[in-house]
């Protein structure tokens, strides 16, 4: 058994994280900003990218490949999870590869574990969004950098670029952590004895500058709510994304910092200490970054766009894990308690979801003939993505929804108009007016005990009691 485990280590982590992801798929529950995502993906190719660059702010080569993916495997809720547990698989099985031929097995397996089984993963794998991709792209683009620079070869220069360029036309802080790792990369060649490293690097730096360049006007389109503005969420992504931390999880981190720093300080291995320090630098510094652009600029930094530099952090943890026996052994319990312990959490989650019982009472009680006015900031998409044949509006104290052009804006005088030949509902318009509402739910991944099922009134108050009850 322990000479399959050492043989066919790596195989056995995706399998078992395989079956993870299929006890926890078996729903069509979504996010707001999955909601999103689907709806872009179902707009015809040239439409989609027309959107992507003059109204959202997502560079387009995430939402180029989901289409090619359903193009295949079909529109389906659990087939866009699949694509983005693929992307996971992806990193797992490439740049765990080059994990083992620059810095050995046991390290390569770690980085598989945790890139596998860290709280993280639970939500990284299945989360219908670039994130899964962009951390792929990265991962590769740093370790072909690693690659070219320890062995020279112009084959990994081009690997470089390439994912670079991927990467940075998925997300645009993807952009930023490449440019970072340009950075990082030519100061090394510099200080290298072999001649022709740091031209090299320097003709890939003025390429990736012309082809990612312009994601810099995407970045200056970001426009994040006021109420995201430094609370800790990027801090918190160190803490390995998972808002429903337990204590393993909490003692896993803490001590994969720690097993890290003192494995770096042990080491005398001066080009693995090398790349794991570049991939540690990498993530902090764009960490820092972030940080302060939105001191002194916007609100840009949040916990899960930092994806894009967790393959460096990764690699950190996986080096600290791989030094020692006894950190394997610990890690193996721990990182096993930890994901056991989300595993569970995610599954009541899911349980408690009140987006079927939500989707049943709107299906049983509107008709397409009714009106829909909606409010709630995640109900917008809802109802577009589940119902794209229904007349739904959104009142004139709300913006526009991005993920449908078919929402229209409307105001109290119209609300009135369309009461005299059409059935409305509403989705807590008027707060004030509990006993008024026609239509209310809570976030769809808030528990059952917070919806009011749909009610069925014929008739909304008047113009005049909607005045007296604001």
């Amino acid at each position: 058994m322990q000479k399959i485990a050492k043989e066919h280590g790596t195989f056995l982590l995706i399998l078992l994280s395989a079956a993870a992801f299929l006890c926890l798929n078996g729903h069509s529950l979504l996010s707001h900003d999955e909601m999103g995502t689907l709806l872009e993906s179902r707009m015809p190719f040239r439409e989609m990218l027309r959107f992507l660059f003059v109204k959202d702010v997502h560079p387009p080569v995430y939402f180029v490949l989901l289409k090619s993916w359903q193009s295949v495997f079909g529109q389906s809720v659990f087939a866009a999870r699949c694509f983005s547990f693929a992307g996971m698989i992806a990193c797992a099985v490439f740049a765990g590869g080059k994990v083992r031929r620059l810095f050995g097995e046991k390290t390569a397996f770690w980085f598989v574990a945790f890139l596998l089984f860290s709280p993280l993963s639970l939500w990284l794998g299945r989360f219908i969004r670039m994130y899964s991709w962009t951390l792929f792209f990265t991962t590769m683009a740093f370790l072909s950098a690693e690659t070219a620079l320890r062995k020279n070869d112009k084959r990994d220069y081009a690997f470089f670029v390439v994912f670079a360029v991927l990467a940075s036309w998925a997300h645009y802080y993807a952009a930023l952590t490449c440019g970072v790792m340009t950075l990082m990369y030519l100061c090394r060649a510099y200080d290298s004895d072999t001649a022709g490293r740091f031209k090299r690097f320097f003709v890939c730096g003025v390429v990736l500058f012309f082809c990612v360049s312009p994601t810099a006007y995407v970045l200056s389109r970001q426009n994040l709510a006021a109420s995201r503005w430094i609370t800790g969420e990027a801090f918190a992504s160190y803490n390995l994304f998972f808002e429903n931390d337990n204590f393993f999880s909490a003692f896993l981190v803490f001590s994969a910092w720690a097993f890290g720093i003192q494995a770096l300080l042990e080491s005398e291995n001066t080009d693995e200490k090398a790349g794991v320090l570049t991939g540690l630098y990498i993530a902090v510094f764009v960490l820092c970054v972030g940080f302060t652009l939105s001191v002194l600029w916007r609100p840009v930094i949040v916990e899960r766009y930092l994806t894009a530099t967790l393959g460096g952090v990764f690699l950190f943890f996986a080096f600290g894990a791989a030094r020692k026996r006894v950190n394997e052994r610990f890690f193996a319990v721990f990182l096993t308690l930890s994901f056991l312990g989300c595993f569970a959490a995610e599954r009541q989650r899911v349980a408690d979801s009140v987006q079927p019982e939500f989707y049943n009472a709107v299906k049983a009680n509107v008709a397409k003939g009714d009106i829909i006015i909606a409010k709630d900031w995640w109900m917008l998409p809802w109802l577009s993505y589940h119902f794209p044949d229904y007349a739904v509006f959104v009142a004139d104290d709300r913006a526009i929804s991005i993920f449908n052009d078919k929402i229209v804006k409307t105001d109290k005088a119209n609300i009135a108009k369309m009461l005299e030949t059409k059935r409305v509902f509403t989705v807590n318009l008027y707060p004030d007016c509990e006993q008024r509402e026609i239509m209310t739910a809570a976030d769809p991944y808030v528990g059952a005990a917070s919806i009011r099922i749909l009610r069925k009134r014929s008739e909304l108050m008047s113009l005049t009691e909607i005045v007296k009850c604001e």
